[in-house]
């Protein structure tokens, strides 16, 4: 009776590392397709909303082909570096990458300051 339940612990265990390895790699891959195939767009700043017992995701929409596509990105994302230099502040404009072979797949570069009011319109005028 104890070997079962050992056994069941086991297949558990083995069972929680699977999914966790899959997710991994799940993750590795699609930051790798954003490395080879990214693109630089502009993005807004939405919101910053609370996510329970893992911080704040940062809601933001960005441009491309003159559309506009909502993204999320964790606050303290750390994707190709640390890109959270700046104050994260509603309305503020934004670098964001994103993989050109799937769009949904982004990420907000916060610098020291946001774009000006030139780079927001040239961006904007690259990505119509």
């Amino acid at each position: 009776m104890a070997n079962s339940s050992f056994e069941k612990n086991i297949y558990v265990i083995l069972g929680i590392g699977v999914i966790i390895f899959i997710l991994f790699s799940y993750q590795q891959r699609k930051e790798s397709s954003l490395e080879k195939h990214q693109k630089h767009t502009v993005g807004q700043i939405l919101k910053l909303q609370p996510k329970y017992k893992t911080g704040y995701t940062i809601k933001f929409k960005y441009l491309v082909e003159g559309i506009w596509i909502e993204g999320s990105d964790p606050k303290n994302a750390s994707w190709p570096e640390y890109s959270r230099k700046g104050r994260i502040i509603e309305g503020d404009y934004h670098k964001v990458v994103y993989d050109a072979t799937d769009i949904e797949n982004s990420k907000i570069i916060i610098d020291r300051k946001p774009l000006s009011e030139k780079e927001v319109n040239q961006l904007i005028e690259r990505n119509n």
